[in-house]
């Protein structure tokens, strides 16, 4: 089995309630993709406390998947390019990683 984790970091020119906009509309986007590709064997998204240092990242996709075939299934599936694209006009950093387990 592959999980795929993601970290996205929002720059420090938005607002407290911009990001917390932000991080919820990218959640709720996120969520939907656990029904739209079957691919998709676990799916969890956690924004970063409030409270918690602002170095940190602000939101976490954290997703299993059979295969590393499906991951790149997945990653070319239509509903997850659509999320992609939103993501991108965010301005933010991105990091992830992708092992066996």
């Amino acid at each position: 089995m592959i999980k795929h984790v993601a970290l996205w970091k929002l720059v420090e020119s938005y607002s407290a309630d911009e990001k917390a906009d932000i991080t919820k509309e990218m959640r709720n986007r996120l969520f939907e993709l656990k029904d739209q590709i079957d691919l998709i064997l676990h799916l969890e998204v956690y924004v970063n406390d409030s409270e918690a240092p602002s170095v940190n990242y602000d939101i976490m996709l954290d997703t299993i998947f059979n295969s590393m075939n499906d991951l790149e299934e997945y990653q070319r599936h239509p509903a997850h390019m659509r999320v992609v694209e939103y993501i991108k006009s965010l301005k933010l950093q991105r990091a992830a990683i992708d092992y066996n387990f």
